[in-house]
């Protein structure tokens, strides 16, 4: 694995001498380390809540990966990261799409029937549900199209 030298790891993608195992390696290290990156501000290392948060989403986060590529080489073994960068837009849009009109009707909801002595806005268990939910669902979807797309074994078993 090549770390600091981007020339020659530019030179070997360029001459296809990285297989799909080494380039899941380089992404699956890039997208670890860019949740820690997101998650570490000042607040956060005195906040438990955070931490605990950042290790449950790390581990969802680490698991969808593996789940997601073991999936797509018990197939094909094909590109799996254009893959995972093309379906996560779709697959991104419709849970935001989706989960703001839950969100809005949980909101509303709870406005109406405990206002007075709730606040909605400052529960962070929903807020932890909500955020691990996001995460479970995406990485559910995603390894059900990568599944179809790899026309793996599974898949056609279970049709």
């Amino acid at each position: 694995m090549i770390i600091w030298n981007i020339e020659k790891l530019a030179l070997k993608l360029k001459n296809n001498e990285i297989t799909e195992k080494e380039k899941f390696i380089y992404f699956f290290i890039y997208i670890v380390l860019s949740g820690f990156v997101g998650y570490y501000t000042i607040e956060f290392a005195s906040n438990l809540q955070r931490m605990i948060e950042l290790l449950i989403t790390s581990i969802i986060t680490i698991l969808g990966l593996l789940f997601c590529f073991n999936i797509n080489q018990k197939g094909d073994g094909k590109v799996f990261i254009e893959r995972y960068i093309c379906l996560s837009l779709p697959i991104s849009i419709r849970i935001i799409v989706y989960g703001t009109l839950l969100y809005g009707l949980y909101m509303i909801i709870a406005l109406f029937t405990m206002s007075g002595y709730y606040d909605p806005t400052n529960d962070l268990l929903l807020d932890f549900v909500y955020t691990f939910l996001i995460q479970l669902v995406f990485y559910v979807l995603l390894y059900r199209w990568i599944r179809v797309i790899a026309n793996n074994k599974e898949n056609k078993n279970s049709q």
